[in-house]
């Protein structure tokens, strides 16, 4: 059988050992993994499904990730407006220094 490789915590003693389990160590799963019961989905913690829902998220090329006609035309007027708008746009630094001086 076949392993891929999920970055787990090793800590079991540690409070995040849950929440961490996409940061730390190294934990083995099958490629050919089965799908989740949904039994099995209710018995994660939350910071368990949203880590599973991160690695799922994170395994799919932008390609896979096809947009609605709605979706496109949003993105286009978004860039649009973005590109129309950078003239009027500030540097970090002029923000930060601006900031700055308005709240020492």
């Amino acid at each position: 059988m076949k392993y891929g490789y999920a970055r787990v915590s090793t800590d079991d003693q540690n409070p995040a050992f849950i929440a961490a389990i996409a940061c730390d160590g190294l934990v083995a799963y099958p490629q050919t993994m089965e799908l989740l019961t949904p039994d099995e989905i209710v018995r994660l913690s939350p910071p368990e499904r949203i880590a599973l829902i991160a690695q799922l998220w994170d395994s799919l090329d932008a390609d896979q990730l096809p947009l609605t006609t709605a979706q496109s035309a949003e993105l286009e007027s978004r860039l649009a407006s973005f590109d129309q708008d950078r003239p009027n746009g500030v540097t970090w630094t002029a923000l930060k220094a601006e900031l700055e001086q308005r709240c020492p």
